[in-house]
């Protein structure tokens, strides 16, 4: 049988992109796997959230797998101070409390150059926090500390109008 007439014989199952329905020979419908173990590994996203020693990364872990759980994807949340698996993620986030001059010690060598390289690979990136400013070239908070430099500016410390708290 040609290309042409297995595609007209393989037809998704509604709400399901990882089974179809192929009409045999005979006429019937016969219900198959189609995807494989490989690709659905394949199609599991996975996410580092990045530990530079500060922050509540548990919950992060726990948030973005429940967000994925809602949105049907799956994916692979680690968490991870290691380069080499920040380097291999599809998506990165940087959770983040604490002093600036802190973030930008665990970012300084190969943590910060495996997240400047995923992000100039066009990887999702989400800062929290303190993984939001690290993204900036450095904060008037800790002067002489580096960021990531993503983007080129100090992080400013905002002044406060009247009659509004500023944590």
């Amino acid at each position: 049988s040609s290309a042409s007439e297995v595609d007209r014989n393989v037809l998704p199952e509604p709400g399901n992109p990882f089974t179809s329905t192929r009409r045999s020979a005979m006429g019937g419908d016969v219900s198959v796997r189609r995807v494989s173990a490989r690709l659905r590994e394949i199609a599991r996203q996975t996410v580092a959230i990045v530990d530079l020693g500060m922050g509540n990364l548990r919950s992060v872990e726990r948030a973005l797998t429940e967000a994925a759980g809602r949105a049907k994807l799956e994916i692979e949340a680690r968490i991870t101070a290691r380069a080499e698996e920040i380097a291999a993620a599809d998506k990165v986030v940087v959770p983040g409390q604490g002093a600036f001059r802190d973030a930008a010690h665990a970012l300084g060598g190969a943590l910060g150059e495996a997240i400047r390289g995923r992000i100039t690979a066009g990887a999702a990136y989400l800062g929290i926090c303190l993984g939001l400013q690290a993204l900036f070239d450095s904060s008037e908070e800790a002067p002489g500390s580096r960021g990531l430099g993503v983007f080129r500016g100090e992080v400013k410390r905002l002044a406060p109008a009247e009659g509004a708290k500023i944590p």
